[in-house]
């Protein structure tokens, strides 16, 4: 209530927080210290994830072993680019997708490696052996007959294979030369890989047969004749005695 006579007091809104240009400068500089770093790594564009906004990929463990068999100029180029796009999908699932691919490359050209005795021994093959905790080990073909020609074409192939033992698709961080390309990959059933160690044991076979061995004491098999101009013939009181 209001008396005559009495100063008016005047009330002001105060707010209850007022940003000085100061803290709006280290706002700005918070958040450009926190982009992400897949924007800023190798120029490697940032990658849409399937889960909602802010949350990262699980992190997540492959093993592989990219076992191969040349024996042309052109399947060793093609290893070569295998390789190669090997290596540098790699280094992009582990900055964008948290995935730690640990790999291993076999050339079995020469058979100088025991995993080599497993796959064909006389044929030119390029395999990726994938494993991981939760879905085991497969094997799949990279067939050079489907997958040459383009480098974006191998790199799709690879992200299909390893899209099948990862917690999540992994062709949506492909590059921008594969991401409308179309690979060649396939599993290898348990029949066909047993039907390599099958092939590998008949020629092994055929090798140890196709060496001539005898027993010494199987004289039949070397000509009378020389047997008689090798025997000595000893002299004795009763003439001649011929051994």
């Amino acid at each position: 209530m209001l008396l005559l006579g009495q100063p008016v007091k005047r009330f002001f809104l105060q707010p209850r927080m007022r940003f000085s240009h100061g803290f709006l400068f280290l706002l700005g500089i918070y958040f450009a210290s926190t982009e992400c770093p897949r924007n800023l790594v190798n120029d490697v564009p940032q990658a849409e994830t399937n889960g909602p906004p802010g949350m990262e990929p699980e992190e997540h463990f492959i093993q592989t072993t990219f076992i191969y068999r040349d024996l042309s100029d052109d399947d060793q180029s093609y290893s070569r680019s295998v390789m190669d796009k090997l290596s540098s999908i790699r280094l992009r699932l582990k900055l964008q997708a948290r995935v730690t691919i640990d790999n291993e490359n076999v050339d079995c050209t020469d058979n100088g490696f025991s995993q080599c005795r497993e796959y064909p021994l006389n044929k030119p093959y390029h395999f990726l052996v994938v494993e991981d905790s939760s879905h085991g080990a497969a094997v799949y073909s990279v067939d050079k007959k489907y997958n040459v020609g383009k480098p974006g074409v191998i790199e799709m192939s690879l992200l299909d294979a390893l899209s099948r033992h990862s917690l999540q698709p992994l062709v949506t961080y492909a590059s921008e030369e594969a991401e409308h390309q179309v690979g060649f990959v396939r599993e290898l059933s348990a029949g066909e890989i047993d039907g390599f160690l099958q092939e590998n044991a008949v020629l092994e076979k055929k090798k140890k047969s196709s060496i001539f061995i005898r027993s010494p004491l199987e004289l039949n098999l070397i000509d009378q004749r020389i047997l008689d101009l090798r025997l000595p013939n000893l002299e004795t009181s009763l003439g001649k005695l011929q051994v």
